[in-house]
């Protein structure tokens, strides 16, 4: 009993101690660090250590870009009429997004990948996506001056899918055109996908 008395005093006279020692919450602290974000990295001013990062480029911790080639994905969209590889000039502005980009760094060479829905044959999807991104090849050189031993175009059909399934949504996802800079010294990681939905 006399020590479950002192236990009760103890925890009484620590009770009183916390209720003393108390802080304050309605005081307010000023603001240091800079915590705005002018390159739109995804890092804030206070921890980034490579201002006016290149937008897109893939970054690490402190905002500074990777030097090498064909990580970082940029979705351009280029539609195609069902079952043709004409390309509307009015998408011509999303692979001039490409072409700005080599035209930066003029040693950098281009690999565009073509890539279909698995809907038809193997081989006439092969053919297909082989003409769609010689069509790509062919308004980078026409419209935006790239020299065409810059560029090689590569046609898979539908043996690299980026989803297995036999949906729309699959069957969207999967027709694609993936375009890859190397080779240029200084190269911000960068790859792109043109995404090209049938009309």
């Amino acid at each position: 009993m006399k020590t479950l008395i002192l236990m009760l005093a103890s925890a009484i006279g620590l009770a009183g101690c916390a209720v003393h020692d108390t802080v304050a919450y309605d005081q307010h602290t000023a603001q240091v660090n800079d915590l705005t974000d002018p390159d739109s990295d995804g890092v804030i001013n206070a921890r980034d250590k490579c201002a006016e990062t290149l937008m897109g480029a893939e970054i690490d911790n402190y905002g500074c870009g990777d030097r090498a080639d064909n990580i970082q994905r940029f979705d351009l969209k280029v539609l195609f009429a069902n079952d043709s590889d004409y390309i509307d000039p009015r998408y011509y502005s999303e692979i001039g997004k490409v072409a700005d980009f080599m035209k930066q760094y003029p040693e950098a060479k281009l690999t565009l990948e073509g890539h279909c829905s698995k809907v038809g044959s193997a081989d006439y999807n092969v053919a297909l996506s082989q003409r769609r991104v010689d069509a790509v090849a062919k308004v980078l050189e026409q419209q935006f001056s790239i020299a065409k031993d810059r560029v090689k175009t590569v046609g898979y059909g539908f043996n690299r899918p980026l989803d297995t399934s036999m949906t729309e949504e699959a069957h969207r996802k999967n027709r694609r055109v993936v375009a890859e800079l190397s080779g240029a010294k200084n190269l911000p990681v960068m790859q792109w996908t043109i995404y090209t939905v049938d009309q």
